[in-house]
Formats: structure tokens, sequence, C-alpha cells
């Protein structure tokens, strides 16, 4: 299972400029990172993610947290470069409206997402400003804990019959470390007290790699 994210390019040269630069000049989550997962695709187009020819993004599987923040800031990016514009959002154009005309992504081909700096005001809805390279002025909640759930293996968690998930496997150590009740449950208060923490750790150390290669790519980019 997973999803396509992508923005749509105001014309075919634009669209066909920013694939070849990205195919050339985009470095994938675990090469920036030395993360073993590949959630994440490569750069690709039009019917690669079931969507018009104008399109350009990634497909990713069911993650969030930062890696999942990477690919949604590179779209976003790309959407100030050479996205097309438009005034309504949300799914179907019906959830948000804006003065003007901004750029915009695609969430698995029905949902538009602003890509607005606070300079151009905020658009009705619950939308969150970015700064001049894609990247949300404040990430979400639920990234910040999802970042933290990664940092104490999310990958090895143990499904209960109940259908909860446990923080597994943890020692005696790290329950002490972390002030939780072995089998403690991800759901609990004390838990995403924890993840949050431990994700807002993870945020400030790992955003500065998803800032650093957007502006080298943005410097790439002016350049041309």
């Amino acid at each position: 299972m997973g999803y396509d994210i992508y923005t749509l390019a105001r014309s075919m040269q634009l669209k066909q400029k920013m694939l070849k630069f990205m195919r050339k000049n985009h470095v994938t989550w675990e090469k920036l990172t030395g993360c073993e997962h590949r959630y994440t695709s490569k750069i690709l187009h039009g019917r690669q993610l079931f969507a018009s020819k104008y399109a350009l993004g990634f497909h990713y599987g069911v993650v969030t947290g930062l890696e999942r923040e990477y690919a949604y800031s590179l779209v976003r990016w790309m959407a100030l470069k050479v996205g097309k514009r438009c005034r309504t959002f949300g799914h179907n154009g019906k959830e948000g409206r804006s003065n003007k005309p901004i750029p915009y992504y695609v969430y698995d081909g029905f949902e538009r997402f602003p890509v607005f700096t606070e300079q151009c005001g905020l658009p009705s809805g619950t939308y969150r400003a970015v700064d001049n390279y894609g990247i949300l002025k404040r990430p979400y909640l639920i990234d910040l804990r999802m970042a933290g759930l990664h940092k104490i293996h999310f990958d090895k968690m143990k499904k209960t019959k109940d259908g909860k998930y446990l923080i597994f496997p943890i020692t005696a150590a790290d329950c002490k470390k972390y002030g939780l009740r072995k089998g403690s449950h991800m759901n609990t208060p004390a838990a995403q007290k924890l993840f949050e923490r431990l994700g807002r750790e993870a945020v400030r150390r790992d955003r500065k790699f998803i800032r650093d290669e957007i502006k080298r790519l943005d410097a790439l980019w002016e350049g041309l």
C-alpha cells in the first residue's frame, strides 16, 4: 500500500526541465541520512503517478515522520519553482480558499494542498505556511510523534490481540530510560508524550538535512 504526492507543472517545457534536473541532482533519503529503509521512490512523472502528464512527484509507503516530510518538502519546492496555481484547496477544492492563485501540490490524486509563504497571507482552512524552500515553518504533531517512534525501533513493534501496538522490544533499561512500563501501548498518553519529545529532538537534527539539501538544489536550479 502506498500514496502519491505530486505537483503539476505549468507547461510541458517546465516539467521536462525539472524532471531532467531532479533525475540528475535528487538525493534519496537513504543516501542522505544512511537510513536502511526505502519508503520513498525516486522522482516519478505523468502516468507513473496515475496522474496528468504534467505531474512530478513521488510514491511513498505508509510512513510518516521525516522521510515523508523530505518527499513533501521536495514536492512543495518543485511547486514553488514550476507548479501551476489555483485558489481552492482540499477534497475537490472545497475546504480552503485563497484570494489569489498560489502554488499547490496534490495528495493521492484528489486533494489539493496550498504551498504558501507567510508573505502570501494564510488561505482559509487549516493549512501551514512554508519557507522559501517549501519546508514547513512548523511541523505537524503527528510527524513529531512518528519521528520519535522511529527512534525507538518502529519496525520492531509488535501488534497485540486487541489490535494495539506494543513498544517492542523494550528492555528494563529502556523502560527506565524512557519512563515507561514494560508492555506499554504506543497510544498511551505517556508514550505519546515520549514520542513527541524524541521527535522534537529528531526534527531539530534531521530537518537540517532537509533544509541543507533543498538549499543545495535551489542554488543549482537558480544557476541554470
